[in-house]
């Protein structure tokens, strides 16, 4: 990240928080690929539940 006319320490702490921030986002990403998952299983069970009691 380029950053032109502001102090070092400053400059740092923004590239920090984009760091930061680009993480969560994967996490975020993570988390929701884990929920769909979850979703995905629970339907499928409550399919297996119906065709049993069936």
């Amino acid at each position: 990240m380029e950053v032109a006319n502001i102090p070092k320490e400053i400059a740092g702490i923004l590239e920090s928080v984009v760091a930061g921030t680009e993480e969560q986002s994967a996490s975020m990403e993570e988390i929701r690929r884990s929920a769909n998952s979850l979703a995905q299983i629970a339907t499928d069970f409550q399919g297996s539940v119906k065709m049993f009691t069936l």
